[in-house]
Parts: C-alpha cells; structure tokens; sequence
C-alpha cells in the first residue's frame, strides 16, 4: 500500500528539507514581527514625547501672549496717566 514511487529514503530528505525551510521562513517571520513591534513602541512612546512637548510649548505660548496683553494693558494705562499728568502741569 505505497502512496509514493518514490524510494522512501529520498522521500525523507525531502521532506526534511522542505519542514527545514518552513521552519527557517517561519523564524524569519517571526523575528522580522518581532522588530515591527519594536519599531511600532518606540514610534508610539516618540509620538507621545512630541505631543507632551508641543502641548507645553502650547501652554508655555498661551501664557507669553496672556502676559504682553496685560502689559500692554499696563502701558497704555500708564501713558494715560502720563497724559493727564503733562496735562495738569500745562493747565496750572
């Protein structure tokens, strides 16, 4: 009852041969998954650096543009008291 013609010990080292590479492609795709997980962390805790550093740089910006409107509040008050002082040393 033989399936193959072939002589059984030709048969064997083909089969070996054949399971040995499936292995070796197997190994390969695995190490090469491997890497894009890697690749995939180190992109992820990257993009996480980059969007805590511009939303501080967001931050840092929002509080720099609070800061010159209120100086400029500052200013132009003070101009006007500066013009109201001019003015009642003109009038006395």
């Amino acid at each position: 009852m033989r399936i193959f013609k072939t002589a059984t010990d030709r048969l064997v080292r083909y089969f070996e041969k054949s399971r040995d590479a499936w292995k070796a492609r197997a190994l390969q795709k695995q190490q090469q998954v491997r890497a894009l997980e890697i690749k995939v962390r180190d992109l992820s805790v990257s993009r996480d650096n980059w969007k805590k550093k511009a939303k501080e740089a967001e931050k840092s910006q929002r509080e720099t543009s609070k800061k010159i409107f209120l100086l400029e509040q500052l200013s132009q008050t003070r101009q006007v008291k500066i013009t109201q002082i001019l003015l009642k040393r003109a009038l006395i």
